[in-house]
């Protein structure tokens, strides 16, 4: 049995199974919330929150610390497919060094000789910060697990997709979504031919969530038609989303990106399931992927340094013995020279010292003092960095409500969707019975003053309220809202 393990930003995904290279077995399946903030982008922030989880979670399902796949997310993985002439190994990595990330050697390179022969090679390439890999490697030592892979989540889910059969029938498009997270597959036959992922800012089950799943698809589509294959893209397959949500972005597909089939990406045959409930295919579909064995797999596990072996020159060899004895002698030398009677006297002094109530007392009043200084210091650096933090954060407040209401006028409705304070984004859902008004609109919101940078999609005419609706993302200045705003 092999236990398959992913830290995403919000969940702890674990599934334990019979692996194989065409087949494989799932006997176990869940996932334990994060705390928030622990993780961010695959980056982990808090080692000790992550090690008390794992011990925690490995205890309460009596795992194995052995035999351990750990799938780790890909955002800061630099993963490419490359054609270079065939060359031996030391070069093959210099030259990956040098396309993936310049001349830093701060990266860990890795590859996966795809196919090659004396003059060619085709390799599937990563390259990985050292730090963020060590971080992974501590935690699970930290915890008591001893993990044989160390595996990037896109090429797992790769992986679990190549052995979903309806994908093998023709170009498709796949996406997956984990948390905010939205991985994009431009998939043809076995392979993936371009893969990208992106943050989801909206909220599930709002109609912005699903204009921008649908955004994504759209982009794919304008690439794939770049690539003049001949034949289009007719089908598009969504995972890790409810019913709900599914509904919610196939109708924004469909009005987006006309001639194209939404479906759920379901359990595919290859995948068994022991342990008795429905698995949640989308959720695990990575960890599927990495219970599928592969040869020359791409293992980011770092080998530990050795150490290296001094080699003996030939002064040191003959001069070792010579050295020894002279430094004995002198030692030997240096202990008869000294009168015993100094010795004494000066232990008894040290003694008398050591033991005298005033300097005792004395020592650990100045312990405490130090101890007491040290928190108070502390505590001063925590409120400066609040302080600090909280004056960099704009003010969504009144002015910048007048703001926005002044430049929509009487012709143009305008709501608040939704406001994130730390990134100061603010998503406005705006809708005119004239398409310029829209434009006019989101005009006069740039010469506002009030936002950084407004990002917006294109006009949706709706025949229900017969009115065009345009959705905005508008990121505060650090200044806005502190100030009242002049009239316009």
């Amino acid at each position: 049995m092999v236990t398959a393990v992913y830290l995403s930003d919000y969940f702890l995904k674990v599934v334990v199974g019979k692996p194989g290279s065409k087949k494989i077995e799932i006997h176990q399946a869940f996932q334990e919330e994060i705390p928030s903030g622990c993780i961010v982008n695959g980056n982990i922030l808090s080692e000790e929150a992550v090690v008390d989880l794992l011990m925690k979670v490995w205890k309460a399902h009596g795992l194995s610390a052995k035999r351990v796949r750990v799938v780790i997310n890909a955002m800061p993985i630099t993963l490419r497919k490359m054609a270079l002439p065939a060359m031996r190994k030391k070069e093959l990595l210099q030259t990956l060094q040098r396309e993936l990330s310049g001349q830093e050697q701060e990266d860990l390179i890795a590859y996966r000789k795809l196919s090659g022969g004396r003059k060619r090679l085709q390799i599937y390439a990563a390259a990985v910060p050292r730090a963020y890999l060590e971080k992974y490697q501590r935690v699970f030592q930290k915890a008591g697990i001893r993990p044989a892979q160390f595996l990037p989540s896109r090429i797992c889910l790769e992986k679990g997709l190549s052995h979903v059969d309806v994908l093998r029938r023709g170009t498709s498009i796949v996406q997956v979504l984990d948390g905010v997270q939205l991985t994009s597959v431009l998939w043809e036959g076995k392979e993936a031919v371009y893969a990208a992922g992106t943050n989801i800012f909206a909220e599930y089950g709002s109609f912005q969530f699903g204009l921008e799943v649908a955004r994504s698809v759209s982009k794919l589509m304008q690439f794939y038609l770049t690539q003049e294959n001949g034949h289009g893209i007719e089908k598009v397959y969504l995972s890790g989303i409810s019913e709900k949500d599914f509904l919610i972005c196939e109708e924004a597909i469909l009005q987006m990106v006309p001639n194209v089939s939404a479906f759920r990406l379901e359990q595919d045959a290859s995948v068994q399931v022991r342990h008795g409930k429905a698995l949640a295919f989308g959720t695990y579909l990575n960890l599927a992927g990495a219970l599928f064995n592969r040869r020359n797999e791409m293992n980011l596990l770092m080998p530990k340094k050795k150490k290296a072996k001094k080699k003996q020159t030939e002064f040191w060899k003959y001069a070792r013995m010579p050295l020894m004895l002279t430094v004995g002698c002198t030692a030997i030398t240096a202990a008869f020279l000294v009168s015993n009677q100094m010795k004494q006297d000066m232990l008894d002094d040290v003694k008398r010292y050591l033991n005298d109530t005033n300097n005792v007392a004395k020592c650990q009043e100045l312990d405490e003092l130090e101890f007491e200084n040290g928190l108070l210091a502390h505590q001063t650096m925590a409120v400066q960095y609040i302080n600090q933090a909280l004056s960099s954060y704009p003010e969504m407040n009144s002015s910048v409500i007048k703001g926005i209401e002044t430049c929509a006028g009487d012709k143009v409705a305008v709501q608040v969707s939704s406001y994130l304070a730390k990134d100061g984004l603010l998503t406005l859902e705006a809708t005119a019975e004239e398409a310029d008004l829209n434009s006019q609109f989101v005009g006069d919101l740039q010469d506002l003053g009030l936002f950084q940078k407004i990002d917006y999609t294109g006009y949706v005419y709706l025949q229900a309220d017969e009115r065009y609706h345009i959705s905005l993302l508008c990121y505060l200045k650090s200044d806005a809202g502190k100030e009242e705003v002049e009239g316009r």
